[in-house]
């Protein structure tokens, strides 16, 4: 019997992540990956970083692994 894919939900710290960084390779490495993307890399607010976090993980349906670096901490 084969599993569902797993999504990898990727969430960068400060200032996001380059080309070159892990995490990118990551996300063209794995299909079901997804990146939180937010609205401001440089001036982190911990409200508005949870809440990308909730909808990046509202938006997979199937079973998730979530990888963070840093939470909007400079």
């Amino acid at each position: 019997m084969k599993k569902d894919p797993c999504s990898l939900i990727i969430s960068p710290g400060y200032a996001d992540s380059g080309p070159d960084h892990w995490q990118s390779i990551w996300l063209r490495q794995f299909p079901h990956s997804v990146k939180v993307e937010q609205k401001d890399w440089l001036n982190p607010s911990l409200e508005s970083w949870l809440s990308a976090l909730d909808a990046a993980v509202l938006s997979v349906k199937n079973r998730q692994r979530l990888q963070c670096r840093r939470m909007a901490r400079r």
